[in-house]
């Protein structure tokens, strides 16, 4: 719902039985809006083209109008996340290898299970006096990741 506030209102007093129409035309100006998609609302009742502003103003001091836009914005009806999976797969696509901000089911971030498994890698070679090889090969190929690779990644070998 947008509530449009306007000095024009002030001066119904001197229109027409059509004061729903000339207040849609109005609008319509101001906002560089089709005519024909603008509804007007009063209480949230529709008021019909028809609707006599003056007849209104007389019970009540304040009238206080909505404008609402009946249609919408065109497209966006989806088949964005279906265009990134076709993009994905296709040849020469890179793949992704940051897993770090993923969760599991238990709501931790992936980043956090691997870098505990990093400090209890390290805390094993710091109590035999090693220290720990960064530069070992993982059982993904991705360097420093300890986890598996999420079901969803294509089996990735960097």
């Amino acid at each position: 719902d947008t509530t449009h506030k306007s000095n024009f209102l002030n001066d119904l007093s001197n229109t027409s039985k059509s004061a729903c129409l000339d207040i849609k035309s109005r609008l319509s100006l101001l906002e560089s809006v089709p005519i024909d998609i603008i509804s007007l609302f009063l209480n949230d009742i529709p008021l019909e083209d028809e609707w006599d502003a003056c007849q209104e103003g007389e019970s009540q001091s304040v009238i206080l109008l909505h404008a609402r836009l009946r249609e919408g914005l065109l497209g966006g009806k989806g088949g964005f996340g279906a265009m990134l999976r076709i993009q994905a797969k296709q040849k020469g696509a890179k793949k992704t290898t940051d897993f770090g901000a993923c969760r599991d089911l238990s709501g931790r971030r992936l980043r956090h299970v691997n870098d505990e498994i990093i400090l209890n890698k390290w805390k094993a070679a710091h109590e035999k006096g090693e220290t720990l090889d960064t530069e070992q090969e993982t059982a993904t190929g991705i360097d420093l990741w300890f986890m598996g690779t999420p079901s969803w990644a294509d089996s990735i070998k960097v």
